[in-house]
């Protein structure tokens, strides 16, 4: 018999794995979200106009290239435990406030905010490497250079740590617009489905990519405000500033409430297809390690 360590390392690995492969596919994508958040005042590129720039940059393979291996290492440490570790949460919650049923929405909510914030935290060095490495693709020549530049410079927590707060709240948002909704949609497909079909409720392929649609979309829309806030803490200069104060700068001096929304269309583009390939990939790598479906 398996060992259930051995189950949650794969589980790890299957969510840590098809996430790597749909960031590595869509990287461009969040390179333009990135330059676009981290741009101050109340105008900026438009997502064309920053896509055209990278690609006057140094053409297609520049548009790919940053901050690809830093992508790679944090879906291992963020993606990896928030996606691997949600089924025993959400079991975990159901036992807990003896939840019946399949969907259990509050506790598919409370297991998707308990493994986001897990992995967010985990991942936070490196993806203050990403974030700076997208946002400017020449501060580093590799990704130990920059971990230990950023300790040396800038110390443990003010460096490898900053904009912790705003990176587990977008963690939080992120993993109850992708995980809930792609779990809870799933499961009302997989209802309805019985029904259309005269009681088959096998899952497949199908299945995986319609809530797949449902949840990329859901996502953005939730981590957008997040994640600029996010991208702006860790990309700032100044080490002191507050979420507080990040966040009151961009309400009161770059056009209020719809500037938290800037680079909802490449996240967009970014986390729609992300969610078509991820969970379809996740899907089958769990069948493959004998985890079974999510």
């Amino acid at each position: 018999m398996a060992d259930w360590r051995d189950d949650l390392f794969l589980a790890w690995l299957s969510g840590g794995l098809a996430n790597a492969i749909a960031s590595g596919v869509l990287n461009p994508f969040d390179v333009a979200k990135t330059r676009m958040q981290a741009q101050a005042g109340s105008s900026g590129l438009s997502l064309r106009d920053t896509l055209v720039s990278m690609y006057r940059s140094g053409g297609v393979i520049r548009m790919w290239t940053p901050g690809l291996g830093a992508s790679a290492v944090r879906e291992m440490l963020s993606s990896g435990p928030r996606v691997g570790f949600y089924i025993p949460a959400r079991d975990f919650y159901k036992r807990l406030l003896s939840e019946e049923g399949e969907e259990g929405s509050a506790c598919v909510l409370l297991a998707a905010i308990t493994t986001g914030i897990l992995g967010s935290v985990i991942a936070n060095p490196i993806d203050v490497v990403k974030v700076r490495a997208m946002a400017s693709p020449h501060a580093y020549p590799s990704i130990t250079h920059a971990l230990t530049s950023i300790v040396r410079d800038e110390g443990i927590v003010n460096g490898l740590y900053r904009g912790l707060v705003p990176s587990t709240l977008r963690g939080a948002a992120i993993a109850a617009g992708e995980l809930g909704t792609y779990d809870l949609t799933k499961t009302w497909l997989k209802k309805h489905q019985q029904k259309w079909s005269g009681g088959s409720s096998e899952e497949g392929v199908a299945t995986h990519v319609l809530a797949s649609l449902i949840t990329g979309m859901v996502a953005a829309v939730v981590a957008a405000p997040f994640d600029l806030l996010k991208t702006r803490a860790m990309n700032a200069s100044n080490t002191n500033a507050s979420l507080f104060k990040i966040a009151n700068d961009v309400l009161r001096q770059e056009g209020g409430v719809l500037v938290l929304f800037r680079g909802v269309v490449p996240a967009y583009l970014r986390l729609g297809p992300h969610a078509l390939i991820c969970f379809p990939v996740l899907e089958q790598l769990r069948y493959l390690f004998g985890l079974g479906y999510f």
